[in-house]
């Protein structure tokens, strides 16, 4: 059992990252833009992500060699989770590294310390070291309705038993 010390929830990504004044985030989403990870370098300048391959990475992401060296592609995931300052807080909910996902979208997000942020930590760095870097293979070459339509359920389901079997939590 995971005892959770804060748990603040915010509407909105950007709500709970003004609460929390970050020096260094690491991020684990499904979806990026350049519009998030802009909003996220107006936070700090030490960033890593990593995003997973069930939709393309837009070309604007790629055409930028700053956000090369710092995002990374894990398959199947689809996990929304924010470590910031290495482990001291961590924020998790509904909300991709997107304009919508930051602000337009009406989402759900808890801020959590303690253990579960300290997991959720040690989950970001395995990601990130199992993570292959970004390339050309991973950018949009279809229109983005259709890439997101095709079906990866069995990588999202394989995804989601290793991240409950590594938080030791029952996915059912």
């Amino acid at each position: 059992m995971i005892s959770i010390s804060v748990g603040i929830i915010c509407n909105s990504l950007l709500e709970c990252l003004g609460r929390l004044k970050p020096v260094r985030i690491d991020a684990a989403v499904g979806l990026i833009d350049s519009e998030g990870l802009e909003s996220l370098n107006s936070l700090t300048n030490e960033i890593r992500v990593v995003v997973g391959d069930l939709a393309p990475v837009p070309h604007t992401v790629y055409e930028n060699e700053i956000w090369r060296g710092v995002i990374k592609i894990y398959p199947g995931l689809h996990a929304k989770f924010l470590v910031i300052n290495g482990g001291d807080v961590a924020v998790f909910g509904s909300s991709d590294l997107t304009a919508g996902g930051l602000r337009g979208n009406y989402e759900l997000n808890m801020i959590v310390k303690g253990q579960l942020a300290k997991r959720l930590a040690k989950l970001f760095d395995t990601l990130w070291n199992r993570a292959v870097p970004i390339t050309k293979d991973h950018v949009w070459n279809e229109a983005p309705e259709d890439l997101l339509r095709k079906p990866r359920e069995e990588a999202v389901r394989r995804f989601n038993e290793r991240v409950a079997e590594l938080l030791s939590v029952d996915p059912r």
